[in-house]
């Protein structure tokens, strides 16, 4: 029973990790409403890197990198749920 809630968050973050690499896709669209919508989805994830980010060794004024630090994130959680679930 516990390996298929790991396995079903591990199916969870796979579906986030795609989104999250269709909005790092549509920064080249600009205007595109699909940018929008994948970015209300993923604003919560992406305030809370960020709020970690400015209280950190890494903030930088050069850009936003936390939609790469949540690519590594999912990657991970993904990695660790796929594992948890094997058992």
């Amino acid at each position: 029973m516990l390996s298929m809630i790991f396995l079903a968050l591990y199916y969870f973050f796979i579906i986030l990790e795609g989104v999250l690499f269709l909005y790092i896709i549509s920064v080249w669209f600009p205007g595109s409403a699909i940018r929008r919508v994948l970015y209300e989805l993923l604003q919560p994830i992406f305030s809370l890197i960020q709020l970690l980010l400015k209280h950190s060794v890494f903030k930088s004024g050069l850009g936003d990198f936390s939609p790469m630090i949540a690519l590594l994130l999912f990657s991970y959680l993904q990695t660790l749920f796929y594992q948890l679930s094997s058992y």
